[in-house]
């Protein structure tokens, strides 16, 4: 392989916030499935080698015929994801192409990722891992369990953290180790990543690259696929 970059999607959620009978990233959206859009982007940059999807057992067979059936051009990987999300993100990481200098971690629930993946691509082989993230803009409030508010948070230097997450191969083979090895939950790579003790680095992201976790996520993301198209 010659590409720089791995991408792990990682399918395996349940959707129990989201409800009915397949989990989320397996739902239609605009005549194609959730998962299927950001396998596509994907495919089509020219830094990425491989597509490794990692699905819960009962859904694998599914995420495979849903990504053969498009021919997206890009050798794709298959695995079967963990009990935790950290787990199936150490499932797809080792099954990454040894030639490989960068993964990215993608959530399948984020059908469009950012127009500018490779520049957090270059941010990560030069300095060991980035993010995609944006400044957060609502006013923040820590809420109390009686609902009340209890104070407001400042919002400066706070930004919210979206995937893909991308990691340099050394440091993503320590942070595989280190999601399988601890009982700390990690929810996303990143924190992983810090634990260790390496900074990590943001790219600024864009807001299309929202994750669909409610009924209304599906319906904004209905209007803005029908906008851009498969």
């Amino acid at each position: 392989m010659t590409a720089e970059c791995s991408v792990v999607i990682v399918a395996g959620g349940s959707g129990t916030r989201f409800g009915g009978d397949a989990p989320k990233q397996f739902l239609d959206l605009c005549g194609c499935p959730v998962l299927v859009w950001s396998a596509k982007f994907f495919s089509k940059q020219p830094e990425v080698g491989e597509i490794i999807v990692v699905a819960a057992p009962d859904w694998l067979d599914t995420a495979s015929r849903m990504i053969l059936f498009e021919e997206l051009g890009t050798p794709c990987k298959f695995v079967v994801g963990g009990p935790r999300r950290q787990d199936s993100v150490a499932n797809g990481l080792a099954v990454v192409d040894e030639g490989v200098e960068v993964i990215a971690v993608h959530d399948a629930a984020r059908p469009f990722p950012p127009a500018n993946f490779g520049e957090a691509v270059a941010v990560a082989r030069a300095d060991g891992a980035a993010i995609f993230a944006l400044p957060v803009a609502d006013t923040l409030k820590l809420v109390g369990e009686a609902g009340e508010i209890e104070r407001t948070v400042s919002r400066e230097n706070l930004w919210g953290a979206q995937t893909p997450q991308f990691l340099r191969r050394d440091i993503a083979v320590r942070v595989a180790e280190a999601l399988r090895n601890t009982d700390v939950e990690y929810t996303d790579e990143a924190a992983a990543v810090e634990a260790l003790g390496i900074r990590v680095r943001v790219v600024r992201g864009e807001r299309t690259n929202f994750k669909i976790t409610t009924a209304e996520d599906l319906k904004l993301a209905e209007e803005f696929g029908t906008f851009r198209g498969r």
